[in-house]
């Protein structure tokens, strides 16, 4: 799961210690206590990444695909019982961003949406198979009649797979009782299907994608109560990147008031106000061997911006994940994450402490 800390207390350690001295025989030396630490740092993994823990779509089945006998479409007609009848199947997207995803387990929860206006029998199946391996995902058979206009609710579990980021869906051994005089407008059927990704193995990225999918909020606050003045600060801020991924990453870090409004952009100095983290070093497998690296020392100038800074309560981390448009793959694991480290060497002018 996501690791984060962001705080100050290293910082304001110390900035109390020094500003609760006696000002009168500093400013007799000359000398302005200087603080020099880290800020805080914060993590990104792929839990963070909420576009990939969860996915869903949609499997609708038509009126014409249950072979009702002399069917036409707004005309009411008898229809004897049906079934039991294997639907043609469906090949759902539900992903964008992996081709496959390897879990240890997964929550689905599936709901059938009956708007056909003839029951839906019990024993009527909903199966679902990886489109690329054919192998069984997972089947549940009904346990109930779904009335006309009702809806039937069941959670799944799906434990040690391999789910491609297409899914081949069916309804098979349906059955239906019929009835009398029944008109058919539309679709007969909906099942909904919603995955959560729980516990995650890998995930091997699709290539020549540039998919925001990692963002993560954190705690961030740099006032302190003894300091009125922003004069009194000085220094720099510098900000350094371990990334263990094996795909680019373009990074933003946004401070937010205490009202979510957007005050400060530690890379509007940047084109387009990001940074681009690159890619780890990969093997043939796309597996990441080492990381990368970036390192901007004193990249924040405290003495223009921290009248901004101050004014953060919160940092949004947020990063876009780009591959290239090559045949290679790319593996993602638990491995896989961004290390993000602020650190501040600050001086105090004690003269303009309250």
């Amino acid at each position: 799961m996501v690791r984060r800390l962001l705080n100050s207390i290293f910082f304001l350690f110390f900035l109390t210690f020094f500003v609760s001295c006696e000002t009168d025989e500093i400013e007799e030396l000359g000398w302005k206590p200087e603080v020099l630490g880290p800020i805080g740092n914060t993590t990104l993994d792929f839990y963070d990444f909420e576009d990939l823990l969860f996915a869903s779509s949609t499997y609708e089945v038509g009126a014409l695909d249950l072979q009702i006998p002399d069917f036409e479409f707004n005309t009411p007609i008898p229809v004897p019982p049906l079934g039991p009848i294997d639907l043609p199947p469906e090949y759902l997207s539900i992903s964008d961003f992996f081709e496959s995803i390897t879990v240890d387990s997964a929550l689905i929860s599936i709901t059938i949406k009956n708007i056909f206006p003839l029951p839906i029998g019990e024993t009527t199946k909903i199966v679902a198979r990886d489109s690329a391996s054919g192998e069984l995902l997972f089947q549940h058979a009904i346990t109930q009649d779904i009335a006309p206009g009702e809806e039937y609710e069941v959670p799944l579990y799906l434990r040690d797979a391999t789910v491609s980021s297409t899914m081949e869906f069916s309804v098979e051994d349906f059955v239906s009782p019929g009835g009398d005089d029944l008109t058919v407008t539309g679709n007969t059927l909906e099942v909904e299907v919603d995955i959560e990704f729980v516990v995650i193995q890998e995930v091997v990225v699709k290539n020549d994608i540039n998919y925001e999918v990692a963002v993560d909020t954190v705690d961030f606050d740099l006032s302190f109560e003894e300091i009125k003045d922003t004069a009194a600060y000085s220094g720099y801020l510098s900000i350094f990147f371990d990334s263990y991924f094996p795909t680019s990453m373009v990074m933003s870090l946004v401070l937010l008031d205490e009202n979510d409004v957007p005050v400060y952009n530690f890379f509007d100095q940047e084109p387009s106000d990001v940074l681009v983290i690159p890619a780890a070093p990969v093997d043939a497998q796309g597996n990441a061997t080492d990381k990368s690296e970036v390192d901007l020392i004193n990249y924040i100038d405290i003495d223009e911006d921290i009248a901004l800074i101050e004014k953060g309560k919160k940092m949004v981390v947020s990063g876009v994940v780009i591959t290239a448009p090559t045949p290679d793959q790319f593996i993602i694991t638990e491995e896989s994450e961004i290390g993000i480290l602020i650190t501040g060497r600050i001086k105090v002018d004690p003269t303009k402490v309250e």
